[in-house]
């Protein structure tokens, strides 16, 4: 892909299969339309919405006024996207975390058998300390789940299944 100027200002976008045998240039460039513009702070969230609610292949990125580049569709898999995602997954399931240890010992009950042992088992490698010898401490317990582990407890809720008495109210985050 390149950038098509004419007199030092952009006039459109030369894309390798719009050339054509017998063409000029000129005659290949594709003008650039409102949709294919997208704000260099547009968040990367929207930016991928953008792909999945159109049929393009990429945009034109500007500041204010002037051309600063182009998103194409895969650039959503290089690390910079991918680590924009992986820092997302981990603020939910922080929140996650947040809203099981209000109701550490309920919650972690909820949770099979095998993936109750697999969070034992980290509890003690990480050093933890029971309060009893056979009484794991709950809000760190549930530390010790992975982000599935979260998901099945809040799932399994009274706060998502809509078994809430009124005594029991969704925690808000500070």
């Amino acid at each position: 892909m390149a950038l098509a100027l004419s007199d030092g200002k952009p006039v459109g976008l030369l894309t390798y299969d719009a050339l054509e045998v017998g063409k000029t240039l000129s005659e290949c460039v594709d003008e650039i339309r409102l949709d294919m513009l997208v704000t260099e702070d547009t968040p990367l969230g929207r930016a991928s919405q953008m792909f999945a609610d159109s049929e393009r292949y990429y945009f034109v990125v500007i500041m204010g006024n002037e051309f600063v580049g182009w998103l194409s569709y895969h650039d959503l898999y290089k690390l910079p996207f991918r680590l924009c995602l992986f820092a997302a997954l981990l603020s939910i399931e922080e929140r996650m975390l947040f809203v099981i240890q209000r109701e550490a010992a309920v919650c972690f009950t909820r949770l099979p058998e095998g993936r109750k042992d697999a969070a034992r088992k980290l509890y003690h490698v990480r050093g933890f300390k029971p309060d009893t010898p056979d009484d794991e401490t709950p809000h760190l317990l549930v530390t010790c789940t992975n982000f599935i582990d979260k998901a099945t407890m809040l799932q399994r809720s009274h706060w998502i299944n809509g078994k809430r008495s009124r005594n029991h109210v969704l925690p808000v985050m500070k």
